[in-house]
């Protein structure tokens, strides 16, 4: 007989998907002209959440190192300004850029102050 998973394990293979999905939401949201003046006041603290639980996904989740996340990480929040130079209605913003490495450095510091524990999967 084998013994049960305890809950957090079982909830644990379905961050990433759960980290997508929340991804996929938030982008959907970006795209809705009207919905923009309403979270236009938090873009950077969204910017820094982001891509503070995306280094946690690469890092925790998917069990890269931190150097690896973080690198993986950044790349993402560049493309992202990157690919929004040609979209219109957005800017590509050297200050979101910031705010994404801002999330990364936070996502950092809580992994360092609460190490994984050993029979973490």
């Amino acid at each position: 007989m084998s013994p049960k998973k305890p809950p957090l394990e079982k909830a644990w293979l379905a961050t990433p998907l759960w980290a997508t999905g929340v991804s996929a939401a938030v982008i959907a949201v970006a795209q809705v002209d009207l919905l923009r003046p309403f979270y236009a006041q938090w873009d950077k603290g969204a910017h820094a959440m982001c891509f503070l639980v995306t280094w946690w996904v690469f890092h925790r989740v998917l069990g890269m190192g931190r150097v690896a996340a973080l690198v993986l990480a950044a790349a993402l929040g560049a493309f992202i300004e990157l690919h929004q130079i040609g979209l219109p209605g957005f800017n590509a913003s050297w200050s979101d850029f910031a705010a994404d490495l801002a999330g990364i450095a936070a996502a950092w510091a809580l992994a360092a102050a609460f190490p994984a524990r050993k029979d973490s999967p």
